[in-house]
């Protein structure tokens, strides 16, 4: 590998680091997001007129909500806050797995044997063991997915030379694209706006989006349910537990 493809390469590598880190901060925004602004219009829901309470919780809630956790929050693109119970999965399907090539199952059985927990059960360093887990939980993910840019980065991340693998870029940068997708969808749902609004122009917020529906507002009620409901956190800050400085992800 030339120089420049190296240097490219490298890039692509460091490029992903930064947009899963971007995109982990979002997904925990967007879930705190839908969260709080769920109970607040649980409680909201209490305030409206009577005639209309059937069909405000039909709308935002439908008939059986559920805690907001994220792996069964589903946002639809009309109200961004829309909650649905997890599916279960059906023992009896028989989904396929994808076709990798053979190089690439190759370069995951060499991440598996740098990363497997079993090898760092006694390893005195906490912050390593953890490394190396995350490590091999996100390349079984990926191999299961036939992600190879998330595979290219999880060899990285345990120092194995990939520097032979002539179309490594081109697998990172679609992963890239992919993560870009992802983040521009989470960005553009109600919760993860909610997330980032300023306290000041929440119920400037909630007051134009309950009005656009149809259903009566009273601003003081209101008022005392944001205030109510809003976290302990500073708006547009990320979440504390996530906070990770850039530099750890180059």
């Amino acid at each position: 590998m030339s120089k420049l493809a190296s240097k490219k390469r490298k890039s692509s590598v460091l490029k992903l680091k930064v947009l899963i880190e971007d995109l982990t901060y979002s997904e925990e925004e967007l879930v705190i997001g839908v969260s709080e602004l769920s109970n607040i219009l649980k409680e909201f829901s209490e305030r409206i007129e009577d005639n209309q309470k059937e069909a405000f919780n039909n709308y935002f809630f439908g008939n059986d909500p559920v805690t907001v956790k994220p792996e069964n929050v589903t946002l639809a693109t009309t109200t961004g806050i829309t909650v649905h119970s997890p599916k279960k999965d059906n023992v009896n399907s028989t989904t396929k797995k994808p076709v990798v090539e053979g190089w690439v199952k190759k370069l995951y059985k060499q991440i598996v044997q740098r990363s497997h927990p079993d090898k760092y059960i006694d390893f005195p360093i906490k912050e390593i063991k953890e490394k190396f887990t995350n490590v091999y939980m996100l390349a079984v993910e990926s191999y299961q997915h036939a992600d190879v840019g998330m595979l290219l980065l999880c060899a990285d991340e345990v120092e194995i030379d990939t520097s032979n693998i002539a179309e490594s870029v081109q697998y990172i940068n679609k992963t890239i694209n992919k993560k870009n997708v992802r983040l521009s969808e989470i960005k553009n749902l109600i919760g993860y706006q909610w997330y980032h609004l300023p306290d000041n122009n929440r119920l400037t917020f909630l007051e134009s989006y309950i009005k656009q529906l149809g259903y009566k507002f009273n601003k003081e009620k209101a008022a005392a349910v944001v205030i109510k409901n809003r976290q302990k956190r500073k708006v547009g800050t990320r979440p504390e537990k996530l906070r990770v400085k850039r530099n750890q992800a180059k």
